[in-house]
């Protein structure tokens, strides 16, 4: 096992040795084929009163991107492929603090460094395909305002993430998707993945893939349009449906789950953009499903953005979000409130206070008081 992951960071490595030579020539980046990202961030996050027990815990993420457009090593037209590896490590706050449902850190993992995403698109005018290991959360339900929260739901609803093994953050799934630019305002994209990846405690690395009847498939599609809502500002509107259906072994015979299926709304609106920079936006989402087959049959989010308040020499954002959680089946809910500040310092680097109230916590079997939580995540973009 140790020397798959030393097969990993000796990618990384040699992925950053031509790009360093290559700087060195100073030569032009644009004629160089291969394009490097990376991020790391790294969060202080403590529960300071409530849930399971108060307490801090220390969590990280690093991230390496390498794009490669076959054009440019003169292989054929439109085609890119991406290899992404991430590195993360510390333990789960929701998991060992909170004990909340919906998560307080969206970047808690398991501890190691694995393949996250190797895929291959070639685009044919408006119609792109993407093959491969992929994050579905990276392209379907997600919220452009909802993106600066640090709890999970404003990412991907709990509806999703919760009932069905979708392929996101962290065990992603191979899949293939199609995104279908119909104008400039209006796109379709629909995409179909294995519908049971296996889990870091049978595949740590994330490198070994099979697809087979017994596993099912998970499906996604989605109707995106764009200044489409209320006034002349800038708007996005997501309106999109999931459905999954899989086989589990149990005892040697094939019990076949029941199938399960939901529906998601997302709507960005910017509500005003001055002269100067000043711009407040909000966005709301909502995810539902039967209450039958599902634990949480229905989520609920909506939140303020108001960016670039100070007028620092790089960007700024002050959030305020709620995101709820109903569990139909059991009479209850978790609801989340968080306020969050996120400031770049200079043009890649940031730091980002937060503070989440969680009421009910519904992450255990256990009844738990409200808990009140506090973060601190600081991170570098290259």
């Amino acid at each position: 096992m140790q020397k798959v992951k030393y097969s990993l960071l000796i990618i990384l490595f040699i992925s950053l040795v031509p790009v360093k030579l290559y700087s060195q020539e100073n030569i032009k980046e644009e004629n160089f084929p291969i394009r490097l990202e990376g991020k790391y961030m790294v969060e202080i996050a403590g529960n300071m009163a409530g849930g399971i027990k108060s307490g801090s815990n220390v969590i990280g993420l690093g991230d390496i991107k390498l794009h490669l457009q076959t054009k440019d090593i003169s292989f054929w037209e439109n085609g890119e492929i991406l290899i992404n590896i991430l590195g993360t490590h510390g333990k789960s706050p929701s998991e060992n603090l909170v004990g909340d449902f919906q998560g307080v850190s969206n970047i808690t993992s398991e501890s190691d460094i694995y393949l996250y995403e190797l895929w291959y698109k070639h685009s044919l005018g408006n119609v792109a395909i993407t093959v491969g290991l992929q994050d579905m959360g990276l392209d379907f339900v997600g919220s452009e305002n909802g993106a600066l929260y640090m709890n999970g739901s404003f990412g991907i609803h709990s509806t999703i993430s919760s009932n069905v093994s979708s392929p996101i953050f962290p065990l992603t799934a191979l899949g293939a998707k199609i995104n279908w630019n119909i104008t400039d305002d209006i796109s379709i994209k629909t995409a179909i993945f294995d519908g049971l990846a296996e889990g870091f405690d049978k595949n740590p690395y994330n490198l070994k893939w099979s697809i087979n009847k017994d596993d099912g498939f998970f499906s996604i599609s989605e109707v995106e349009f764009s200044n489409f809502l209320l006034g002349n500002l800038s708007n996005n509107l997501k309106i999109g449906y999931y459905y999954q259906n899989h086989f589990q072994d149990d005892d040697g015979e094939q019990v076949e789950y029941f199938s399960k299926y939901g529906f998601f709304l997302v709507a960005d609106q910017t509500i005003s953009d001055n002269a100067d920079g000043n711009k407040t936006s909000f966005f709301i989402q909502t995810g539902f499903c039967p209450s039958k087959n599902n634990d949480n049959n229905l989520y609920l989010g909506a939140g303020f953005n108001f960016y670039d308040l100070f007028d620092f020499q790089n960007s700024d954002v002050l959030g305020i979000a709620i995101a709820h959680a109903n569990f139909d089946k059991l009479k209850k809910s978790e609801t989340a409130i968080e306020l969050t500040y996120l400031v770049y310092f200079t043009k890649n680097i940031y730091v980002q206070p937060d503070l989440q109230y969680i009421i009910n916590p519904m992450g255990t079997s256990e009844k738990l008081n409200n808990a009140f939580v506090g973060s601190l995540r600081v991170g570098i973009d290259f």
